[in-house]
């Protein structure tokens, strides 16, 4: 939702202008013949050429008025004294006119079609016209060609706009006219390219170039580039629009014409958001913003301010956001520009969105309406109902919603806006869809699938088509479902539309399971399942947070499929599919590691040839639409070039980057094999699944394998819930045994199985898994994580840096808002003595901070452990937004975040996050437990010791201590005797035994005050 500005725009009315601001009034083109015949007659050759030299009105047209009283000689002399590129030939149109019969030919009608345009009487002036049209071959001739497609223009009707703007620009290349030549072969190509006839589009905008660039009219040169970037940002051609902004600048700025140079810019920036170049975006707005202050322009830098918000957002850098977009719309407001205004509150809502603060959103997305109402933009309000009906709903406002998706409805239907009628009722279909309302969802689908046919959206019409199959199935319909989504999957591979095709297989893969037909379901599986690896390297245009998520059914019916086949390794494969790549979807695909993981160079390439993509699949659909087969099978051949660059792209960045980016950026599941090349003699590696009503268990020795089907995941999810051992007055025992019986006694684990390493999933990833096992326990995100950390934890550090007991005195108020929806942070003195037990280097009070941590990280190679004692929040929804909070430093706001840690290189063997709540992060379907922890592992430290709950300061200051001494012994001090038998323990059997020691102390008994500390990564 960004603002976007209009093109350039060039005066082709050559009416006088009124005096302003004290300037005289420009002459008339009769004022100038007038002058002309006295200069002349005088022999005053200095006036004349001054006259000639005027910018306005065109040379060419005081000419033809010089031509039409019969001052034939006069007129050649007014051309000679103003002999330039676009008057070379006008010496020999006014001499070819000497003797012409009737010179004032088309003069009148000229006259009346101006006044009718005047007056918007379109009628009146097409009627105006000569009928037949008028020949293109004087000046009159090319204008009354003009005035036609301008008549056309201001009742919206392009198809008749383009070729009379055309034949105007042909007749004046006929007759030398070259100024006037190039503006009309623009104007036809922005008019052709409205009405979709991008070929002759883009043919005029060549043409309209060369001859701009061929009289060097600068200004006529940018404003053709600036509209061939339009036409291509239209047609999805985005570099090349790129390409044709960056060409524009220079011009334009050489013309000092600040204000389109500032709306360039802001072009540009816009431009530069669509590739996913945000820096550059940010850069481009940056510049526009002084020039739109030096213009005293309010209400365009306050645009600047929405825009900078939006790119910010994209960048991920929320706080900075809601202070640019805070800006802008006070800024619009001040300029009365409600459409700003409104736009401005919308992104704001949306940024709030992201955060997952949604009844923010809500607020702001009311307030846009509101002003949308006042600012009178009928479709603009209809799409904020919508979003407006989609908030409510999700917020639990379900009538609410759905009566604001259905007014939202009739604003689409008379305003006589398919494409926005069917995004409508896709959004109502979905919403009774959560609703279980299948049949109501069922017709909502089906009438978008028909304005799709109307529309000739194939890819629309295939993704209805599919939904209206699934809901056929949910309503106990299988016979009639299953043939619309076979259908809808025949139609994705022709079309080449990965996403419809995975759908449709997946509904099918469900359907199949329930028939009893595993085999058939494996088979439609595996085919999803080559298509989601795909689109899963790097997510490709699947760069949001989620994305995965919509792949889960797939990987839980395959696992399924084959645990019902028996068929371990490919159970394993499916699960670990989806969680292998988890953390790119996570942080919303590539983006937070391009700005600093991949270079510059191979970015832009990989950026180049993902749009490429993108466009040759736009390409090959349309051909598809237009059902020609030559054209579609050159278009299928120019995409699966560009899929192979890439490929190639993909495999540069890959050989560039660390080995810890590259499993990261291009996921490959883990096979049986290289998992339990990883496990010791007596592990055992679990992978639990209850997705689908079915939950499964992959259970993984270093010789043995097995994939098990366990209860109903229904009452396995509630019995886990059930078990609360964060109460202190809550006896969490037979909970505890409820969800052995359930999902630990299945497993049959043998006797010499001594440690346990756990992959969990969905609510099983909150379960205190000390009260579970008599095992040492570790977690990790998956087989495939834990093969990754194994190859790159084999270093060792020494020495612990721990910061505590931040400074929250001037936490950043936006920052605030963001991370810890506006509450406030309460001083944490009990951590300082915890930090100073167990850090060697200890950072206390305002050292506590980002900055302080980043400065101290590099004082050595390798940290033996980080430990922060601080506060934690986790986003369960958005855990990008999951932050550690530590004092305020400059630059910085005084959240670490997620990103953010990512982004850092934390040469730790351990991460210990002694805070509360930090174990907590999304529970993403198919993938297991998200937050602070995988960041860290990310960020270099392949193990990482958090917290499922609250925990109590005494009993978590006592625990870490007796850890850190069984798993970092330290060196006795000078003259003291060794500790007999003092040797390292590993992390998981430390974690165990200092849990132990915390539960032999009779006020600790309770689980409250040492089950919650687990730890993920490696056991070792």
């Amino acid at each position: 939702m960004r603002l976007l500005f209009p093109l350039l725009t060039i005066c082709l009315l050559c009416a006088p202008a009124a005096a302003k601001g004290g300037r005289p009034a420009r002459m008339t083109m009769a004022q100038i013949a007038d002058e002309v015949l006295v200069a002349f007659q005088a022999k005053d050759d200095v006036k004349l050429k001054a006259l000639a030299h005027k910018p306005s009105p065109d040379s060419w047209i005081v000419a033809e008025e010089l031509i039409r009283r019969g001052e034939i000689d006069a007129g050649i002399a007014y051309a000679r004294a103003g002999l330039r590129p676009a008057t070379k030939a006008l010496e020999g149109y006014i001499t070819s006119r000497r003797g012409v019969p009737n010179p004032e030919a088309g003069h009148a009608e000229l006259l009346k079609a101006q006044a009718a345009l005047a007056m918007k009487l379109v009628d009146n002036g097409l009627a105006a016209l000569p009928s037949p049209r008028a020949a293109t071959d004087t000046v009159t001739g090319v204008r009354l060609a003009h005035m036609e497609a301008e008549l056309h223009r201001v009742v919206s009707r392009h198809a008749e706009s383009a070729p009379a703007y055309e034949r105007s620009g042909l007749g004046a290349e006929a007759i030398g006219w070259r100024h006037w030549a190039g503006l009309m072969f623009v104007y036809a190509g922005r008019f052709y390219a409205m009405d979709k006839q991008r070929q002759k589009a883009d043919a005029c905008f060549e043409r309209g170039l060369e001859h701009c660039k061929g009289i060097e009219f600068t200004y006529g040169a940018a404003a053709a580039l600036m509209s061939m970037a339009e036409a291509a940002r239209a047609d999805h051609r985005v570099l090349e629009a790129i390409g044709y902004y960056e060409r524009a600048l220079p011009m334009l700025s050489s013309t000092k014409q600040h204000a389109s140079v500032a709306m360039t810019l802001q072009n540009l920036g816009i431009a530069y958001d669509d590739v996913g170049n945000f820096r550059r975006a940010v850069e481009c707005n940056e510049r526009a913003l002084p020039l739109w202050s030096k213009l005293g322009n309010l209400g365009e830098w306050a645009g600047v301010h929405i825009n900078m918000g939006s790119a910010q957002t994209n960048l991920g850098n929320y706080t900075s956001a809601i202070r640019w977009y805070e800006k802008g719309i006070k800024a619009a407001r001040a300029a009365r520009k409600p459409q700003y205004e409104a736009n401005g509150l919308l992104n704001i809502a949306g940024t709030y969105w992201h955060i997952g603060n949604l009844p923010r959103a809500l607020s702001y997305t009311e307030q846009a309406l509101e002003k949308m109402k006042a600012a009178g933009h009928p479709g603009s309000l209809a799409r904020a109902m919508a979003g407006l009906g989609v908030l409510r709903f999700d917020l639990g406002d379900h009538e609410g919603g759905l009566r604001m998706l259905q007014s939202a409805l009739v604003q689409a239907e008379l305003l006589d806006d398919p494409n926005l009628e069917a995004g409508t009722l896709s959004n109502l279909a979905r919403a009774h869809f959560a609703q279980g309302d299948f049949v109501k969802a069922a017709e909502m689908y089906e009438r978008a699938r028909v304005i799709a046919e109307k529309l000739a959206d194939a890819p629309l019409q295939t993704t209805c088509l599919s939904a209206v199959g699934r809901c056929l199935v949910h309503q106990g319909k299988p016979q009639e479902g299953v043939p619309l989504l076979e259908q809808a999957a025949r139609e994705a591979r022709r079309l080449r539309y990965p996403e419809a095709l995975v759908s449709s297989l997946t509904s099918l893969v469900r359907v199949h399971l329930a028939a009893g037909k595993p085999e058939r379901a494996m088979f439609l599986a595996r085919e999803a399942r080559t298509v989601v690896e795909r689109l899963m390297a790097g997510l490709g245009v699947h760069d949001a947070p989620g994305a995965r998520g919509r792949f889960t059914g797939l990987f839980t019916g395959g696992a399924l499929a084959a645990a019902r086949i028996g068929d371990t390794a490919e159970a394993l494969t499916f699960l670990e599919t989806g969680r292998a790549g988890a953390l790119l979807d996570l942080l919303g695909g590539r983006r937070a590691l391009r700005w600093s993981d991949v270079p510059d160079d191979l970015r832009r390439l990989e950026s180049a040839a993902r749009l490429r993509e993108t466009e040759a699949r736009a390409a090959y659909q349309a051909a598809q639409k237009r059902r020609d087969l030559r054209a579609s099978q050159a278009a299928a051949r120019a995409l699966d070039a560009a899929q192979v660059r890439v490929g190639e792209v993909m495999a540069k960045i890959l050989a560039k980057v660390g080995r810890r980016t590259s499993a990261l950026l291009a996921p490959r599941a883990a096979t049986v094999e290289e998992i339990q090349k990883l496990l010791k003699p007596a592990d055992a590696l679990i992978l639990w699944s209850v997705g689908d009503g079915v939950s499964l268990a992959i259970v993984l020795t270093p010789k043995t394998s097995k994939v098990l089907e366990l209860g109903p995941a229904d009452e396995i999810m509630k019995a886990v819930a059930a078990v609360n051992a964060s109460d202190v007055d809550i006896d969490p025992s037979k909970a505890i045994a409820t969800v052995k019986k359930l999902i630990v006694k299945p497993l049959a684990l043998p006797k010499s199985v001594k440690r346990v390493l756990i992959s969990p999933e969905s609510t099983l990833s909150y379960l205190p898994y000390a009260l579970v096992f008599d095992q040492a326990v570790a977690l990790t995100p998956s087989g495939t994580t834990q093969v990754q950390l194994a190859r790159d934890g084999g270093h060792r550090g020494d020495r612990v840096l721990a910061l505590g007991d931040p400074d929250y005195g001037s936490v950043d108020a936006a920052a605030r808002e963001v991370y810890v929806r506006g509450g406030d942070l309460s001083p944490l003195p009990a951590t300082r003595p915890e930090a100073k037990a167990v850090g060697d280097t200890v950072l206390l009070g305002e050292k506590a901070s980002e900055t302080g941590l980043r400065s101290a990280l590099t004082e050595r190679e390798r940290w033996r452990a980080v430990h922060f004692a601080c506060h934690g929040f986790v986003n369960e929804e958005r855990p990008r937004l999951s932050s550690l909070a530590l004092s305020l430093s400059e630059g910085q706001d005084g959240f670490l975040t997620m990103q953010e840690i990512m982004r850092m290189d934390i040469p730790a063997d351990l991460a210990t996050l002694s805070a509360c709540d930090t174990g907590h992060g999304a529970i993403v379907k198919g993938e297991g437990l998200m937050g602070l922890t995988r960041a860290f592992m990310y960020a270099g430290a392949p193990r990482v010791l958090c917290s499922l709950w609250k925990v109590d300061d005494e009993a978590t200051g006592a625990l870490m201590v007796k850890f850190y001494e069984l798993w970092n012994p330290k060196a006795p001090a000078k003259g003291a005797a060794a500790t007999k038998g003092a040797k390292r323990m590993g992390a998981a059997t430390a974690l165990q035994k200092a849990q132990a020691y915390v539960r032999a102390k009779p006020k600790w008994e309770h689980p409250y005050y040492w089950a919650g500390w687990v730890l993920w990564g490696l056991p070792d």
